[in-house]
Parts: C-alpha cells; structure tokens; sequence
C-alpha cells in the first residue's frame, strides 16, 4: 500500500510546537498563533521619532551617569522592589536604543560616526563586566524577566559591534576590535564567548521561556562570527560546541521557526550542518530531535506562505532535515545502507 506525501503530512503534522506564549512567556500577551508582535505603523513612527530626539538631546551621557549610579547602589545592595525595576529600566531603555541605532546603522551604506556616537558610552568593557555580573546576579536569584532582558541586550550588543566591524570608520573599527578581543576571548574562558556557550547548555525549558535560549544561541554565533572576523586565529570550535546539549537546544529552537528571527534561523541551520562537518551527526538521531525536525520541516513545507521569513531558509532546511533522515536511515538499514528507504521516505516528505 502506498501512503501519498498528503496522508503523511496529516498524520505528522499539528499546531504550532510552540505557541507565543510558551515561546516569549511573561515578555508577551499575545493570544493568536501566528506569534505576531509587530508594532503598528504609527506606534514605530513616533517611537523612531522620539529615539531621533533623545538621540541628538544627550542620551549618551544619560545612559552613562544612569549606569554609574546602578553600579554604585548594587555595590551596597538593598535588595529592593525599587532597585530591582531600576535595573529593569535600564536594561530595557539600552536594549531600545541599541537596537535602534543598529538599525539606522543597517539601513546606511556607511555608517556616520554621528550615529554610532548614540550609544558609544555603554560600549565599554567595563559596562559589559557589569552586564555579565548583573546576569550572574538574576541566575541566582532566579529572576527569569531579568534574565530574558540581560541577554537580549548583551545579544543586541554583540551585534552591534559586528555591524561597526563591516560598515564603520576606521577609527570605529578599531576601538571595536579592541573591544572585542577584550570581551569575547581570552584563555582562561572567561570570556562572553564561554558564557555563552555554557549558558545554552545549561539551559531548562522547565524554568526559563524559550525567548532566552533564543537570545543566547543568537548571542554565541553572533558572537562566535564576530570574533572570526577579528582574528581567524580564535575561530576554531572545539568537539564541546556540538556536544549533546549543545545540539539539543540548537533543535528545540528549531521548532519555533516561525517565531525566531530569520538570523537565527540561518545560524541554526548552518550549525546542523556544521554537526555533519564534524561527523558528530549521531547526535541527531535521539528520537526526540527526530521527532522535532522531521515535525518542524513538514509544517514549514505545509504552511511555508503562512510565515515571512520563511522562503529564504526554506532549501536550506529542507537539504538540512534531508541529510539527518538519509544519515538515520542508513544506520537503520545497515544491510543495504538503506539507501533505497531513505530515499523513498524523502521523496514522499518533500513531494
């Protein structure tokens, strides 16, 4: 009996993996499925129009003076509601306002050092130590808002730099690579880079919303690119970044494509195939990472018009959860090399 590639798709494939709510948490109220969180054109309109004004009215000197006084209080911390929502503020007005001047920066052939100048005084190794304290610091007292907030601007940061790397002035470039080097990488792993990579690892989707593992996967590849091209020589990645975990958490974002940003999206697909690069492919083949990608590839070629974004990585994931069915396949078919059986169940998926 011949199943068609209709009737396997009905049977595979369901809702959405993640709806928005399990996927941003407390971050978002958001009821529909469709995980859209666009702003109206009005509401972008006036919020580029007051960043435009705050932007040419002093707010880098703000930003600094606010950021020495949250230094100062939490070296004698009271552990208040009060300091708590200060930190939150801050962390929030500097993820706005970096975002946006990265996207001016985006937006420009070359970008003007007038813009980059906006947020100039947060981008200091010292304010990055005081991130990765406060970040320490919301771990511990399990504060799953601030640590959705501190990563997503620590992300927003680091790619920043990378865009000031590609599209800055020379002075611009090189206080970035000065910059970068001190943040990013160093020999005794403590280092961004390392803190990245161990918090993907260590995360639980039992006790913190997917937006974070979002922030920190983007974060280390971002980061990891952005290292590259300061200096080839730390862009080696250890046997420890494809590591079980690591692949994991790498697919269960894989499942909530239509909510990730598109950059993420290409990461995740370059890493999966970076894990058959490594031959460490095995990885793949838990059931539950099966499940998940052959699940998330079937809605995605189902509903591919349903989500933007989605046609640009589409024959990528698809070549991606081809090769990972093939290489399955073969192992379970060791006879023949299941050659045969790999082929079929691929063509009926992607017909």
């Amino acid at each position: 009996m011949t199943v068609s590639s209709n009737q396997m798709k009905k049977k595979v494939t369901k809702k959405h993996l993640n709806m928005p709510s399990e996927y941003f948490g407390q971050m978002s109220n958001l009821d529909n499925t469709q995980g859209s969180s666009t702003l109206s054109s009005s509401v972008q309109l006036c919020l580029a129009q007051l960043a435009l004004e705050l932007s040419s009215g002093g707010f880098n000197e703000i930003m600094l003076a606010s950021w020495n006084n949250l230094r100062h209080q939490q070296n004698n911390p009271s552990g208040s509601e009060e300091e708590r929502l200060r930190i939150y503020s801050f962390l929030s007005l500097a993820h706005f306002f970096v975002t946006f001047t990265q996207l001016r920066c985006a937006s420009d052939c070359k970008t003007e050092p007038s813009i980059i100048s906006v947020v100039a005084n947060i981008f200091d190794k010292h304010v990055f130590h005081w991130l990765r304290m406060t970040w320490e610091q919301f771990e511990e007292t399990k504060s799953l808002y601030g640590m959705v907030l501190v990563s997503g601007l620590v992300k927003e940061m680091i790619s920043f730099l990378d865009i000031v790397i590609v599209k800055g002035s020379h002075a611009d470039k090189f206080a970035c690579e000065a910059l970068v080097s001190e943040i990013l990488w160093n020999e005794t792993n403590d280092d961004f880079l390392f803190f990245f990579q161990t918090a993907v690892k260590r995360y639980d989707p039992n006790t913190v919303q997917l937006i974070y593992l979002a922030n920190v996967v983007e974060g280390l590849h971002t980061a990891a690119c952005l290292l590259k091209r300061v200096s080839s020589n730390h862009a080696t990645r250890g046997d420890e970044f494809y590591d079980e975990r690591m692949v994991d958490n790498h697919v269960r974002l894989l499942a909530c494509w239509h909510l990730n940003p598109q950059v993420l999206n290409n990461y995740l697909v370059s890493f999966l195939e970076e894990v058959f690069d490594h031959e460490v492919e095995h990885t793949l083949h838990e059931f539950n990472n099966l499940h998940l990608i052959y699940s998330s590839t079937i809605e995605l070629v189902g509903n591919g018009n349903d989500h933007s974004g989605v046609h640009s990585g589409l024959r990528g994931i698809k070549r991606v959860t081809a090769a990972i069915i093939g290489s399955f396949m073969k192992n379970f078919y060791p006879m023949n090399g299941g050659d045969v059986q790999a082929k079929h169940f691929i063509d009926v998926v992607f017909s």
